[in-house]
């Protein structure tokens, strides 16, 4: 009986979990109209570029790659940037729309750091396609 009770607390946890995290259609809707609004098209582009840390200033051979995800919900940034044949930076990002908070949601992962933002706005136009 004691891991019946268990089991059925378990059971109701995971449900709750899963029908929060599943958005109705109309907020899916909502999401991809707010991603395609942003000024960011998809695409690759590479050549030279600089990062800058502190006061140290690197130059790399930059290659960028922007692809929508998840049927337009979530666009995904990778970023990598060598000196010769050496890696010198990595990082991927996500940016979608969050309807419960009524904003952009930007996540940057890299080997060095993690960055979770919340976005009020885009007006900064980001092409990689050269228009």
């Amino acid at each position: 009986m004691k891991y019946t009770k268990v089991i059925a607390l378990c059971s109701l946890f995971f449900v709750t979990i899963t029908n929060y995290a599943q958005m109705p259609p109309s907020k899916i809707a909502e999401v991809v109209a707010k991603v395609e609004a942003l000024p960011i098209e998809p695409g690759e582009w590479a050549g030279k570029a600089w990062m800058q840390m502190g006061n140290s200033r690197q130059e790399v051979d930059q290659y960028e790659r922007i692809t929508l995800m998840l049927d337009g919900a979530v666009i995904l940034i990778e970023g990598i940037g060598k000196q010769g044949d050496q890696v010198v930076h990595h990082a991927v990002a996500t940016l979608s729309y969050d309807p419960i908070k009524q904003a952009y949601q930007f996540q940057s992962l890299s080997r060095m750091d993690t960055l979770h933002q919340q976005i009020a706005s885009c007006t900064r136009t980001v092409s990689l396609n050269g228009r």
